[in-house]
């Protein structure tokens, strides 16, 4: 190999081996921030996420509550009709389908869309399968709502 040859190759090998160890160097760097960045952005939707939920489920538990303190100052099974205007407009608004008003021994006295559950008993009736059912027998056991923002849960105590 001649001189001029080899002199062309160690000055093209010391400039290329600087320009890779820099061009790793910082691909390497960029990629980290890359990373950092992304799960800084994940982060923020994740706490955004999680406050519009928290703002939901307030807002549903607030629901929740209207409909207890209407049944519990208003309702009587005589005089169900009397609110039943009220509990429908409840219910609309809050998005729920139904609204159940249901004795401790399990006999449904009122449901906002009278549907063929009303006058039933959940414990010894035809939907002792039901969910509704499920939801009532569970809550019953525990006597606590096991689900705050059940839509089938209204009345918890």
């Amino acid at each position: 190999m001649r001189f001029t040859t080899k002199i062309t190759l160690i000055s093209l090998i010391t400039a290329l081996v600087p320009l890779i160890i820099a061009t790793l160097i910082v691909t390497l760097l960029a990629r980290g921030e890359l990373f950092r960045q992304a799960e800084a952005k994940l982060t923020a939707v994740k706490e955004i996420k999680q406050r519009q939920i928290e703002l939901m489920f307030s807002q549903f538990a607030d629901g929740l509550s209207s409909i207890k303190v209407v049944v519990k100052q208003q309702f009587t099974p005589e005089g169900a009709a009397q609110i039943d205007h009220e509990l429908q407009e409840l219910a609309k608004n809050l998005g729920f389908y139904d609204v159940f008003v249901i004795t401790d021994n399990g006999q449904v006295i009122y449901t906002a869309a009278k549907e063929a559950d009303l006058g039933t008993n959940l414990r010894s009736g035809p939907y002792t399968d039901s969910g509704l059912a499920r939801l009532f027998s569970k809550d019953t056991a525990e006597r606590t709502c096991i689900n705050r923002f059940c839509p089938l849960c209204t009345f918890c105590q």
